[in-house]
């Protein structure tokens, strides 16, 4: 009892109203005091059966008052006794067939639901010890019942219409059974030490679990289709399926029962001290009623009675609305949910319970919210197709100005704002802030119908206690539908200048965000977060708009013109410009034209003879001014090199006169004047290893006479030279030339023009180079001509293959691709032996009829050609 106390103190709400329906049942016996022993009940009737074999009839009446709670009376209607004074131990109502069965000294009574006439059915039912109804019949006969008769060691099923009782099953039991419960095909009985599952329709059975008969009093009872509960030891509540499993954990009783039923979602109990309320859902007891000396609890068609020896009471269900809102105010948000999600919503569509159950979630969230318990809260919001505007509103200037939004009608809670929650603590206020944030931040991934108001109060809160978000969430890809002026405002008074930006780029106004980060560029405004001019001048370069290009160019050039130029070059709106205009514009900044006439020319690949030389003068002009000029003249020299659309004659008139002896050579090169290039490098610049880096570089890419021809015209100079009395400058070079492996030199040409009187010893390793290239040559000239003999044998082979076999064609043949006969001798072959006509053939390889590849055709006398 003491236990019981202790968990009456932490129960929730009433769940029921424990109200007298009988308070002083009469006595029907002048030598027996009349006591109850059972009830029964069968729409607005009420039967009890006492212990001297009366069966009294009750009217009952009904009433809903003005809060929705129930109060009910009754009438005293029939008697009926019968007449050998035993108490009735069981009463089972059959609605359907307008009986109520009464068992009673082993005998099973039928009386009329109305009248208690006794019935007459063609079978009496003697000497019988426990008896039940199937509640889920298996016949599905809306005009018979079937029972279950107990008989000491067996269980009879019998099939009962108005006149007639049928058997229909036996099943053997060990011991007689106690108390039992039947649903379809099984039936779930007690004895004295075990509970059972039967198998009716088989005779199988399955032993469930043991008990002491002298600790627990067995009772089954039914609670769902398929399913039952069983009391078990150690004051447990069992569970069991008609397939012999748990599948729900035990209900722990605080008193040992008596009797029990069920009544969703609820176990209602009654022991000798108290009546106890249990939940299905999690097991825990909701309420208890202290009332003694109780026998029987039973739920029948929705009412619940409840007896003593001499009363009779009624648990009146409250009603879950009324529950679930004394457990909100309470407090007890999970309990008021899973009342409001399990209990049964009479005469309401799925939608409308689904909106009234995203209610109680919405209310129940907003007092998880106050508590600060953001978790739990933050899942209710998400599960109950909340609009979040109701939550926004409590953050004072987070919504929109021109939001038409009112709150919910009746109100979801008493929240006046925010600042009551908090009662004016900083601390506390920022960690509902960032509550917030952290939960429309998940929104905004999302399409979600009132996307505007969200996004605003994102970025509102950001700017006040995490700027730094605010860049992730104008980065994001979907379309950004925040409020423009109320964003506008708070970023301009919170400073975030360079958000600005980033929020007009997002909005299209590309011109409002330049001229924003134009004036953090002066100094006009600051923002520690702004990247600087190289991010400025990534923006221009990705605006949609030419004419913002040339606005901000100039501005840009002052800064830094090698930056700068990519407002040209990495713009996809920059190739509508003209190309002209843009370099006519550059001439003030001579980095910036060099940086752009290298991107037309090397990325752009233009062309236009124009281009290319005006980037080689920009070249020149970097050269004569650069203190480093040797990179620039790499450049100079390798655009020389590689292009050819450039005024050659130009470009010569303005290098004449000028130390860039190598550029001249290369333009003389283009030109096809190697004498002249060459001239230039040992008469000017007197630099033989100069003069025969221009020759490799000009042999690149030409064939081996064309190599020859350049190296051997530096050769000829060279010799030249030595014979106008310089022998000991250029002897060196010439040697040095000669056994380069990597010079190409005609031996022939070569031996024509070297001195007789020089030794051998100088040109060794050009003669014995020359001699094996010479011998290779050979060597490979007799390979080729042998694989083409080859060749040319293994031509003949097929050609004979194919003459040898003659190939028949008459009038029967026909094309296998478009099925008409041959009109002419010509006809193609297929490797497989398929026949067409020439224009209807196609690849010699892949069949014509099937569009797969003929394999091993190759290997096939007729697979290299068609036969026509």
């Amino acid at each position: 009892v003491v236990k019981c106390y202790e968990i009456i103190l932490k129960m929730t709400c009433k769940t029921f109203e424990l109200k007298p329906l009988i308070e002083n049942f009469p006595n029907f016996s002048d030598k027996v005091i009349s006591k109850i022993e059972c009830i029964e009940s069968s729409g607005r009737n009420l039967y009890i059966g006492t212990n001297d074999s009366f069966v009294v009839h009750y009217y009952l009446e009904e009433e809903y008052l003005e809060d929705g709670s129930l109060t009910m009376s009754c009438n005293r209607g029939t008697i009926k006794s019968l007449g050998n004074k035993k108490p009735i131990f069981k009463m089972k109502s059959a609605s359907a067939l307008d009986h109520l069965f009464v068992l009673m000294d082993c005998t099973i009574y039928a009386l009329s639901l109305n009248s208690l006439e006794e019935c007459i059915l063609n079978k009496k039912f003697k000497n019988v010890l426990n008896f039940c109804l199937n509640e889920n019949p298996s016949n599905y006969d809306p005009f018979s019942v079937q029972m279950c008769l107990v008989k000491k060691k067996q269980l009879l099923i019998f099939n009962i219409t108005n006149a007639d009782a049928i058997h229909i099953a036996s099943v053997g039991t060990l011991e007689p059974a106690i108390d039992l419960a039947m649903d379809g095909d099984f039936i779930c009985a007690a004895s004295r030490n075990m509970y059972d599952m039967y198998t009716w329709m088989n005779d199988h059975s399955q032993p469930l679990f043991p008990f002491l008969l002298e600790e627990t009093v067995p009772i089954v009872g039914w609670i769902g289709q398929n399913e039952f509960l069983l009391n078990g030891p150690s004051q447990l509540g069992m569970f069991a399926t008609t397939a012999g499993v748990s599948e729900r954990p035990p209900v722990q009783w605080v008193e040992p029962p008596v009797s029990f039923t069920f009544f969703h979602p609820y176990l209602l109990a009654c022991g000798t001290e108290f009546i106890s309320i249990y939940s299905i859902l999690d097991k825990q007891m909701k309420q208890t009623f202290p009332v003694k000396s109780c026998k029987k609890i039973g739920n029948f068609d929705g009412r619940v009675f409840v007896c003593s020896n001499s009363t009779v009471n009624v648990l009146c269900p409250i009603p879950w609305e009324k529950q679930v809102q004394t457990l909100l105010s309470s407090g007890f948000v999970e309990d008021a949910i899973s009342i409001a999600e399990n209990s049964y919503k009479v005469g309401l569509t799925t939608e409308a319970a689904i909106k009234i159950i995203d209610r109680v979630k919405q209310q129940g969230a907003f007092i998880l919210f106050a508590k600060g318990d953001f978790h739990a809260a933050s899942h209710l919001f998400k599960c109950s197709n909340f609009d979040i505007r109701e939550l926004i509103c409590l953050y004072p200037g987070l919504l929109p100005g021109n939001s038409q939004f009112h709150r919910s009608v009746p109100p979801l809670h008493d929240i006046p704002d925010i600042n009551h929650v908090t009662k004016g603590k900083n601390s506390e206020l920022i960690v509902y802030k960032q509550f917030l944030l952290n939960f429309l931040e998940d929104l905004v991934h999302d399409s979600f119908s009132k996307s505007e108001e969200v996004e605003t109060a994102v970025i509102k809160l950001c700017c006040d206690i995490n700027p730094s978000k605010i860049y992730d969430l104008l980065e994001m890809k979907h379309n950004f539908l925040g409020s423009q002026k109320d964003i506008i405002d708070c970023l301009n008074i919170h400073d975030q200048h360079h958000a600005l930006g980033l929020y007009y780029v997002r909005s299209g106004q590309h011109d409002l965000a330049l001229q924003v980060w134009a004036k953090l560029l002066t100094g006009d405004l600051q923002d520690k977060d702004f990247p600087g001019l190289e991010f400025f001048v990534q923006q221009v370069a990705k605006v949609p708009d030419s004419s913002l290009i040339w606005k901000y160019s100039e501005f840009i050039m002052n800064r830094d013109q090698e930056r700068g130029v990519l407002i040209f070059t990495k713009n996809e709106t920059s190739k509508e410009l003209d190309q002209e205009s843009i370099i006519k514009f550059l001439r003030n900044f001579e980095d910036a034209l060099l940086l752009y006439l290298e991107f037309i020319v090397e990325e752009a690949k233009s062309d236009k003879e124009f281009h290319h030389t005006q980037l080689a003068i920009s070249y020149i002009n970097k050269i004569s001014t650069n203190k480093n000029k040797d990179g620039y003249r790499k450049k100079l020299q390798f655009h020389l090199e590689k292009s050819i659309n450039y005024n050659k004659p130009f470009l010569l008139q303005k290098l004449n006169g000028t130390d860039l002896y190598m550029e001249r050579s290369l333009l003389h090169g283009k030109s096809g004047k190697h004498d002249l290039a060459l001239k230039v490098l040992l008469d000017e610049a007197k630099d033989p290893s100069a003069a025969e880096l221009y020759c490799t570089r000009m042999a690149k890419n030409k064939d081996k006479r064309g190599k020859q021809k350049i190296f051997f015209e530096l050769l000829s100079l060279y010799l030249q030279e030595n014979i106008n009395g310089k022998q000991d400058e250029y002897l060196g070079a010439i040697v040095s030339l000669l056994n380069n492996p990597d010079v190409e030199l005609d031996p022939v040409s070569v031996h024509k023009v070297l001195p007789d009187h020089w030794s051998l010893q100088l040109c060794s390793s050009f003669i014995r180079r020359s001699l094996e290239n010479c011998l290779h040559e050979k060597r490979m000239l007799k390979l080729e001509n042998r694989l083409h003999e080859v060749k040319l044998l293994h031509a003949k082979y097929i050609s004979y293959g194919k003459k040898r076999y003659p190939v028949m064609l008459d009038s029967s043949k026909y094309c296998c691709v478009c099925m008409k006969p041959f009109v002419s001798p010509q006809f193609a072959l297929f490797p497989n032996g398929l026949q067409t006509h020439i224009e209807c053939a196609g690849d010699r390889k892949v069949c014509p009829l099937t569009g797969q590849t003929i394999r091993d055709a190759s290997k096939d006398i007729v697979a290299d050609s068609f036969l026509i």
